[in-house]
């Protein structure tokens, strides 16, 4: 139970972690009712981390995979990274092409949904959603007692909770969540600019620490990406190049990026060195869609 001292700001430390638990039988049963889990096993259950999951379309792992044969668990445990293009929709397709009765969980922090990126064809009520901060931290107390040799590995691994799972951010992480929030909060249907993502909550905001952060839109039935670099440090409108090239859109503006079209709208300064009142930059961002979609003022 060493593995998790030194590997578990990673992702993969995690679950594995969480593998080496599961295989004790009693911990096992507590996990299962826990995440109130529809699935009757009926014999030995093998466990295993990242679990091969190959489709046609693409190569895959799932992170927690349990199964006796006929039924199983897939468990996509996702901790400070984005979901990849159709991940869950192909573990979904494997699942079912490998004639398995199972479910599948999405763990996060905070009981975060995936992106519609991640989901593919697949909808919500498809997913089970489950959570660190209710889920496994419930279960994780309910395993206390239950073995000796694992005692001390879990007793450790809650009492370094916060350090996992809540994180010191610096006064521009937080300037730079309170901005994002905001603009998932306006009402840009003036524009025919619709947010379609799940309400902002701070589990995201690891994402914008790793500068892979955005927000999804829609306009005339077309994926919109509003997405902050950190590398450049600045906030852009993204499209993919065929929606953008069979929109009405002028291309005033906007820029070829392999195959996407991007338009700058601001360099993130005037947030996180609060150079403006808060309404203000709220007030320029909306100035700058209305630039980038000009043909809908």
């Amino acid at each position: 139970m060493e593995l998790y001292r030194h590997r578990m700001i990673e992702e993969n430390g995690h679950s594995q972690f969480l593998v080496e638990l599961l295989n004790d039988k009693r911990i096992l049963e507590f996990f299962l009712e826990v995440i109130d889990s529809n699935i009757e096993f009926v014999s030995d259950i093998k466990i295993t981390f990242e679990e091969q999951a190959d489709t046609i379309e693409a190569k895959g792992r799932i992170d927690i995979f349990l199964t006796d044969g006929t039924n199983a668990l897939l468990i996509e445990n996702k901790i400070n990274a984005n979901d990849q293009p159709k991940q869950l929709e192909r573990y979904n397709d494997w699942a079912t092409d490998s004639n398995l009765n199972f479910e599948l969980y999405y763990l996060s922090p905070y009981g975060s949904n995936p992106s519609a990126e991640g989901l593919g064809k697949l909808k919500n009520d498809q997913i089970k959603i489950i959570s660190y901060s209710e889920h496994i931290r419930d279960w994780l107390k309910k395993c206390l007692n239950e073995d000796d040799q694992k005692q001390n590995a879990i007793e450790d691994y809650l009492s370094r909770w916060d350090k996992y799972f809540v994180n010191d951010w610096s006064n521009e992480d937080n300037q730079l969540y309170d901005f994002f929030k905001a603009v998932s909060l306006i009402n840009l249907t003036n524009f025919e600019l619709e947010y379609v993502d799940e309400p902002l909550n701070k589990s995201h905001i690891p994402h914008i620490v790793k500068g892979s952060f955005h927000l999804n839109f829609a306009h005339q039935g077309k994926d919109i990406k509003l997405i902050y670099d950190k590398n450049e440090n600045d906030i852009f409108v993204r499209m993919n190049a065929d929606d953008f090239e069979a929109s009405v859109l002028k291309q005033d503006g906007w820029e070829k990026s392999g195959q996407f079209y991007d338009y700058v709208i601001y360099n993130i300064e005037s947030i996180t060195e609060e150079k403006f009142p808060f309404t203000v930059t709220i007030n320029n961002f909306i100035d700058n869609i209305n630039k980038a979609f000009r043909h809908i003022i």
